[in-house]
């Protein structure tokens, strides 16, 4: 079993800020969202993919929703702690598993990394600064 940890990131709304400082981590309810769908922008009420990232650029990025606004929280999360199933989407050939090109395009570009059905508190390992 690999030891060294396999970090990702995630900026977080209040709402899972909340959540994760009572001791819930972010959770997810079930849903039918495909991965493609999720990485497409469609809202579902209950969708239950989960968006994080290897790139901390990427984090800092939807944090400040493309610059328009100052950064909340980032946390950073070490998927070998991650309970529920995660689909690493990180690279073009990781990517490629979804249905539509400019999709796999976006996950790859962002390094996305989809957690299925929320992140445990355990998996949640530092909130981190973005130097602002």
């Amino acid at each position: 079993h690999n030891c060294k940890p396999n970090i990702v990131y995630r900026a977080v709304t209040e709402s899972e800020l909340r959540s994760i400082l009572s001791g819930n981590g972010i959770a997810r309810g079930a849903g039918r969202t495909t991965p493609t769908q999720h990485v497409g922008g469609v809202r579902h009420s209950q969708n239950p993919w989960v968006s994080t990232t290897r790139s901390f650029e990427s984090a800092v990025f939807f944090s400040t929703h493309g610059g328009t606004r100052p950064p909340g929280a980032i946390i950073a999360i070490d998927l070998n702690k991650v309970a529920n199933p995660v689909l690493d989407l990180s690279t073009k050939d990781l990517a490629s598993s979804l249905g539509l090109p400019w999709a796999r395009n976006m996950a790859a570009a962002h390094q996305e990394v989809l957690i299925h059905g929320g992140i445990n508190i355990e998996a949640i390992v530092s909130f981190v600064a973005t130097g602002m």
